[in-house]
């Protein structure tokens, strides 16, 4: 049992990662016409990658020290 829910949250988690990546497609893509200014990072739009290299690494830590 505790098998099978383990399995649906994590198709869960993969469906909600697909959803978020496709919205964030389409935010991006959203422009009618690219203008330089929208083509320069700003401090906001490097946050989510920055949050995601911070998470995995945290992650590999936890993993290779095997803390709880």
């Amino acid at each position: 049992m505790l098998c099978s829910i383990s399995i649906r949250f994590h198709a869960l988690l993969r469906n909600a990662i697909v959803l978020a990546q496709l919205i964030n497609s389409f935010n991006t893509s959203y422009s009618l016409l690219p203008t330089p200014y929208s083509l320069l990072p700003t401090p906001y739009s490097l946050l989510p990658s920055m949050f995601t290299l911070e998470l995995l690494a945290s992650t590999h830590k936890r993993i290779q020290y095997h803390e709880p």
